[in-house]
């Protein structure tokens, strides 16, 4: 009879692992494991911002930006999800649901209206878009998917401001699986051991 070689699986250090999923794991599965969880966000946020942190442009996330236009009498700030200085760029993450609503999306366009009349240029990203993959987004941007300046990332400014927008999203999350384990369970009886031991015993 032929013989079956069985290959001893060598073990591999957890940390390993879990660089090699994040350098190699496809632009757009879903089993995208976030790099950078201490940093507050919903899911496309995060998965923008380790995009820009890989390529390493200077970009600004979740910090108010100042809109002014003397000419409107407009002074305010606003908060874009990113801004890319040297690109005079805000990028702005839009949920499906939220921002296809009639009243969220005439606030959108009054916003971003703002932005470009303040010189810069204006991009929303879908989230169902980003999650097939940020650098498709990307290359339709010009100066960005090709950029081959020195490596910075993220820039803090005084502006930054720490806030949890996911927080409802975790909330809802969590009373599903609450749910979830609370959920009635149908007990079957099994009456195969029974018979057995009877048989047994008869003998």
């Amino acid at each position: 009879m032929p013989r079956i070689i069985r290959k001893r699986r060598t073990k591999v250090p957890t940390a390993e692992l879990q660089e090699r999923r994040r350098r190699w794991s496809p632009k757009g599965y879903k089993g995208w494991i976030d790099p950078y969880p201490y940093i507050l966000g919903t899911r496309p946020e995060k998965m923008v911002y380790s995009y820009l942190m890989s390529i390493g442009i200077p970009f600004n996330y979740q910090t108010y930006l100042q809109v002014k236009i003397p000419e409107l009498d407009i002074n305010k700030f606003y908060r874009p999800d990113f801004i890319i200085p040297s690109l005079k760029l805000v990028i702005e993450v839009q949920g499906a649901y939220w921002h296809s609503q009639p009243q969220q999306m005439e606030q959108d366009a009054i916003k971003q209206g703002l932005y470009q009349a303040a010189g810069y240029t204006v991009v929303a990203w879908w989230d169902f878009d980003i999650e097939m993959g940020v650098h498709f987004l990307a290359r339709q941007v010009p100066g960005l998917y090709n950029y081959a300046g020195p490596k910075v990332g993220e820039v803090i400014t005084e502006h930054k401001e720490y806030r949890d927008d996911s927080a409802g999203v975790r909330r809802a999350n969590a009373l599903r699986t609450d749910y979830a384990k609370h959920t009635a369970k149908i007990k079957t009886r099994s009456t195969r051991s029974k018979s057995v031991g009877l048989s047994y015993a008869a003998r």
